[in-house]
């Protein structure tokens, strides 16, 4: 159930870097090799590949000269499976009557969650696939997440 977002392609783009051009700038990326990124086990680790593959052909075709893009993007495509990953672990949490009112909401309306996936995902698609820095705001708003790092932290 969890992340149909990560089932459907995602475009390589004509022209532009190569797969190799891509693949080394991905390593000298501040989180490296997506090989190495904890992944939620609902998440296709080839489908997030697939993902920033694109993203960062997008970069490098439409902001060459912006260096913050692919930060953004390794940003953004990682908060999908960190609010993955905040979603099990309000499934998990022992009562319907948790702590915190995020984990309660998704355990009274479980189905939720696929829906915001499903709506994330279709406005990344309508975009064109190929520019990831939506999906992590947008994920992580539905569980309750800082994405901007706004809220502090006490």
């Amino acid at each position: 159930m969890l992340l149909l977002l990560l089932v459907a392609g995602c475009s390589s783009g004509n022209g532009g870097p190569t797969a190799l051009d891509v693949t080394a700038a991905q390593a000298r990326s501040e989180l490296g090799s997506t090989a190495r990124w904890p992944l939620d086990t609902g998440l296709s680790r080839d489908k997030v590949q697939a993902i920033r593959d694109g993203a960062y052909r997008f970069c490098r075709d439409v902001h060459p000269d912006d260096t913050k893009c692919f930060t953004q993007q390794d940003r953004s495509i990682f908060a999908v499976n960190q609010a993955a990953r905040l979603w099990r672990s309000y499934l998990a949490e022992p009562s319907k009557h948790g702590s915190f009112p995020y984990a309660r909401a998704h355990q009274n309306l479980p189905d939720a969650f696929q829906d915001i996936v499903d709506y994330c995902w279709s406005t990344y698609v309508d975009a064109g696939k190929r520019d990831a820095r939506m999906l992590g705001p947008c994920l992580m708003s539905a569980v309750g997440g800082d994405f901007f790092g706004v809220v502090p932290v006490a």
